[in-house]
């Protein structure tokens, strides 16, 4: 698993690619822990890279969603492949999140968001 954490503002882009897994995850919570501000309200969390993720990545990606919600803020998830999106909504994850086809689009909608 590769993560690619930017921010400008108070937003942030979370890139992940590879497995998110019971034995990535951990890793990617520190990342997320350490990577990004205090000052972040907004983050598109873009998984157009992403091969796998289980109910350990589901877990840290509402955690993150927890968080932003606390600061007035919110995640979106970004270009998702097929089988991903499917697993975000049997989980649910739809009517936590919103889900963009592309990241041209949840770029729109944070900006958006957070008055840009």
């Amino acid at each position: 698993m590769e993560v690619e954490i930017t921010t400008e503002g108070d937003s942030s882009h979370i890139s992940v690619t590879g497995r998110i897994d019971s034995y990535s995850s951990p890793d990617l919570e520190k990342q997320i822990d350490e990577k990004l501000p205090e000052t972040a309200k907004f983050a598109i969390l873009n998984l157009a890279g992403l091969e796998y993720i289980s109910s350990a990545g589901l877990r840290i990606i509402l955690m993150l969603q927890k968080r932003l919600k606390v600061r007035g803020g919110e995640a979106v998830i970004a270009a998702p492949p097929d089988f991903v999106k499917k697993i975000l909504h049997i989980s649910g994850f739809n009517s936590i999140f919103q889900i963009f086809e592309t990241l041209d689009q949840a770029t729109a909608y944070m900006k958006k968001q957070a008055g840009v």
